[in-house]
């Protein structure tokens, strides 16, 4: 029991920090903040009336006509004299304001591809951020899954365990039920080997005494018919090897007689011419021989 309930904390702590990294990733993603990518709409000073044109010192102004009446009576108008513009001044002009429509018309376009580049790479960044979030809660669903597999199988573990220690429990009490069973009956029969220990066991270790050096005195006559017969035994066995050896003797003169009968003039001779060469080459090789 001891060695498994760490581990179970060990788990729960698991799936704890996995909630709550979960919780934190949902709280990010759901303050993200969206404004670096919105569009903007420009934003316009109406105290100062927007112009186009800027200023230039060759823009001229156009001139201005003044009215003015002959008499308070007078009905019709007239004007001052106006000044004339010059072509070339008109010509100038209207170079500068095309110009100044084709700067506007390039700054436009791009402007128009750097919002596009913006939005673009805004675009990308958050459907990669969405990317991985789905994969992180995949991730997270996955290891939730797998942390509660592994929980119920620590949990079966740990009732098997249970239910393996009771039944070993049990069994240590029955033999401790046992051993307390044989230590009361070796405790009577200690009480039993006292008792005889202090009244029996003198005249028992008397007489135990009486018998060993009985014992040993008839071990020392055995001791003493057993060499003798020995001895009886070992002179019966020589002469019994002795007629053994006689008779083989015997028995192989008888045999070779027979054979030296039967055989033909010409073999006996070369049998015999065989001996006298084997005396003659073992006689010098085994001075021995020439003794007997």
């Amino acid at each position: 029991m001891e060695t498994v309930s760490p581990k179970l904390s060990q788990d729960d702590n698991k799936s704890y920090s996995a909630e709550s990294v979960y919780r934190s990733l949902q709280s990010q993603m759901s303050n993200v903040d969206y404004t670096p990518w919105m569009r903007k709409k420009p934003k316009h000073d109406k105290s100062k009336p927007s112009s186009a044109i800027d200023d230039d010192s060759d823009y001229q102004p156009l001139p201005v006509i003044r009215e003015h009446k002959c008499s308070s009576c007078c009905v019709h108008k007239r004007s001052e004299t106006k000044k004339v513009v010059k072509t070339v001044e008109n010509v100038k002009k209207i170079e500068w304001i095309q110009a100044q429509i084709q700067n506007l018309i390039q700054d436009n376009l791009l402007m128009r591809k750097l919002i596009y580049e913006n939005e673009k790479e805004g675009h990308d960044t958050v459907a990669g951020t969405i990317r991985r979030f789905d994969q992180y809660q995949k991730t997270l669903k996955v290891v939730e899954t797998k942390q509660n597999e592994e929980k119920t199988e620590l949990l079966k573990l740990v009732e098997d365990e249970k239910q393996k220690l009771f039944m070993e429990l049990e069994m240590y009490e029955n033999e401790v039920l046992k051993v307390d069973t044989i230590l009361q009956d070796c405790q009577q029969l200690l009480k039993l080997l006292k008792t005889f220990k202090d009244s029996e066991y003198p005249e028992k270790e008397l007489a135990v005494q009486k018998l060993i050096h009985e014992i040993e005195d008839v071990k020392l006559f055995n001791t003493e018919e057993i060499d003798e017969l020995q001895r009886i035994l070992e002179r019966q066995h020589m002469k019994y090897i002795e007629s053994v050896q006689e008779a083989e003797k015997k028995l192989k003169q008888r045999k070779a007689s027979v054979a030296f009968s039967e055989m033909h003039s010409s073999w006996r001779k070369v049998a015999l011419d065989n001996f006298l060469m084997k005396q003659v080459v073992i006689l010098p090789l085994s001075p021995s021989l020439l003794v007997k």
